[in-house]
């Protein structure tokens, strides 16, 4: 067995990442939609797209706590919107 191989089976077994499953795919897919914003040359409407599933998924994944979603990450994709796109 290769030593990803081990590396994946102890993080997919273990109990913590499996209860916090969500949350980590989540923080990624935020992760990687700044990047497209930061250091892409994506359509506004491809971002746009990309922001609306990841609404999508916060509201799916996190009901409860949706209400800080527009409050922490619309708030921080405006910012790097305004800063990093709008002189291109």
């Amino acid at each position: 067995m290769s030593r990803f191989a081990r590396l994946r089976k102890l993080c997919y077994g273990n109990r913590w990442f499996q209860a916090n499953r969500p949350i980590v795919e989540f923080n990624g897919a935020s992760i990687a939609l700044a990047f497209l914003i930061v250091a892409t040359d994506i359509s506004e409407r491809d971002i746009s797209i990309e922001r609306l599933f990841l609404k999508t998924e916060a509201a799916r994944l996190f009901p409860e706590r949706f209400k800080f979603y527009k409050m922490l990450y619309e708030s921080r994709f405006d910012r790097l919107v305004e800063q990093f796109r709008r002189n291109r």
